[in-house]
């Protein structure tokens, strides 16, 4: 019987995609339970079905542990993908957090993540900007859970900000172990000459004046 499920996994995993690559792992562990597979497999399923219930228990289950009522999710990703995130948590709030496009670019060149050169941080990261922009222009964020501020006005006085962004999500203030300060984010203002920046600048015309920089 388990070597009859081991061939229906083969024939799984020649789907491909993470998915069946998962199920095929589950069908593994399933035929192998004293228990029995019908039943962790019947489980799996339902649990695939309903992302929204996994991400809360995952999430939620994390901040429980923690003594946490609240948690966060910080990929800086998840803006491209605001609606499944209210689909999945309609409760969530989002909170964008943006930066001068320049500094953007600045801070990417000096991540080991990221593309090492100026033209190649710029390849990476203009698209990311023009697809925001562009699902940003045919939604009303006014009437959505969602915040956007400024990385600089947050350190240019992070106690009052922090007050002011809290009242805002609807939790108390209180001082947070990590801060926004104005130094972390000022040095990168020289860190390219005076061409450089005139190029990112260039090749970012449109996108800095649509983040609400000048």
């Amino acid at each position: 019987m388990v070597g009859a499920r081991r061939v229906h996994v083969r024939r799984v995993r020649t789907r491909g995609g993470v998915r069946a690559r998962r199920l095929a792992r589950r069908a593994v562990r399933a035929a192998e339970s004293p228990a029995g597979g019908r039943e962790v497999l019947q489980r799996s399923a339902r649990a695939d079905r309903d992302p929204a219930a996994r991400s809360r228990h995952m999430f939620g289950g994390a901040a429980a542990d923690a003594g946490k009522p609240i948690w966060c999710e910080k990929t800086p990703f998840n803006l491209l993908c605001m609606d499944f995130l209210w689909e999945l948590v309609p409760e969530a709030t989002i909170v964008h957090i943006k930066r001068h496009p320049v500094a953007v670019v600045a801070s990417h060149v000096d991540q080991p993540w990221a593309p090492p050169t100026v033209d190649g941080a710029l390849a990476w990261l203009e698209p990311v900007y023009d697809r925001w922009l562009a699902w940003k222009a045919t939604v009303d964020l006014t009437a959505r859970r969602y915040v956007e501020v400024k990385a600089e006005d947050l350190a240019a006085d992070w106690p009052e900000q922090r007050r002011a962004l809290f009242e805002r999500l609807g939790v108390d203030d209180f001082a947070t172990t990590s801060t926004f300060q104005s130094h972390r984010l000022d040095h990168r203002h020289g860190q390219f000459d005076r061409r450089t920046r005139e190029f990112v600048e260039r090749t970012l015309g449109g996108v800095i004046p649509a983040m609400g920089y000048a």
